[in-house]
């Protein structure tokens, strides 16, 4: 395993020396969502695998809109997908 994470450090050094990486950036908005989904839905845990799916992606959606991890492109993106 420290074999694997080592390459993959080393990975990322070269990379981020070839081109604008910004893996770290844009990481910390779904890391934030998920952490608020994993809150709302602990006390949930008990409830049918549907219902806890459906209170998820709300969540996890809902989490990324107010933490504004989209930007402009991906909403007209999103509506050239649903305009067709």
């Amino acid at each position: 395993l420290l074999s694997y994470i080592l390459i993959a450090a080393g990975y990322f050094q070269f990379a981020r020396r070839l081109c604008n990486f910004k893996l770290f950036r844009w990481g910390l908005g779904p890391l934030a969502a998920a952490l608020l989904m994993v809150l709302v839905l602990w006390p949930l845990r008990d409830l049918h695998i549907f219902i806890w799916a459906a209170v998820g992606g709300g969540v996890y959606a809902a989490s990324l809109i107010g933490f504004r991890f989209f930007k402009a492109e991906d909403w007209e993106f999103i509506k050239s997908i649903y305009k067709m």
